[in-house]
């Protein structure tokens, strides 16, 4: 694996006689869950099982995780109306479940299981004191609103193109990753005991 060859790797500053420490990890993941409602109803238990085989894998039992939220859709309504049968539980869950205000009166599948994915993200978090939920759904492109951010950039119309990845915005994989880091901060930082 790359940690038994690290020695063997460029990487700057690394000093084989001091070593390194695992200090935590950072899971992204969910969109192609989203397409296969087995696989969304499967989410959750799949994602605890994979955070248990990661610290048993590496030996680390109280590793620190991050789960980036499968958000490239950003806000789910009113494009993406979140069906009444789920709502009660995902809701509560998902922040950007809406209000069950929106104007579509068909509810595609593929927006229930990408609520029921970012629900099962944010209740992995919440379970486990060793794991945190970092939001990426509001930086997905047009959507953020945040006063910490005035500079994002307007909506723009997506095209085939920029569909997926977060219309490939680097904006965007900037506060993504800055809430990723900040997530994994907070995590060290109350370990720390800071």
């Amino acid at each position: 694996t790359t940690l038994n060859d690290i020695a063997n790797l460029d990487i700057p500053n690394y000093d084989p006689d001091v070593g390194y420490e695992l200090m935590g990890l950072v899971f992204f993941q969910g969109n192609s869950d989203s397409f296969r409602s087995s696989a969304a109803a499967e989410y959750l238990s799949n994602l605890r099982n994979l955070m248990h085989d990661f610290r048993q894998d590496l030996e680390k039992p109280d590793l620190k995780i991050v789960i980036g939220e499968m958000g490239q859709q950003g806000p789910l309504e009113p494009t993406c109306p979140v069906p009444e049968d789920v709502r009660a539980w995902v809701c509560p869950m998902d922040p950007q479940c809406g209000d069950g205000g929106g104007t579509s009166t068909s509810t595609s599948e593929r927006c229930t299981n990408i609520s029921a994915i970012r629900a099962a993200q944010r209740m992995a978090a919440k379970e486990d004191d060793n794991v945190a939920f970092a939001e990426t759904g509001s930086y997905s492109y047009g959507y953020i609103r945040s006063p910490e951010h005035p500079e994002y950039k307007d909506v723009f119309a997506p095209t085939e193109r920029y569909h997926y990845a977060y219309f490939e915005n680097a904006d965007t994989y900037y506060y993504i990753g800055e809430s990723m880091g900040k997530a994994m901060y907070d995590l060290l930082a109350t370990a720390d005991g800071e």
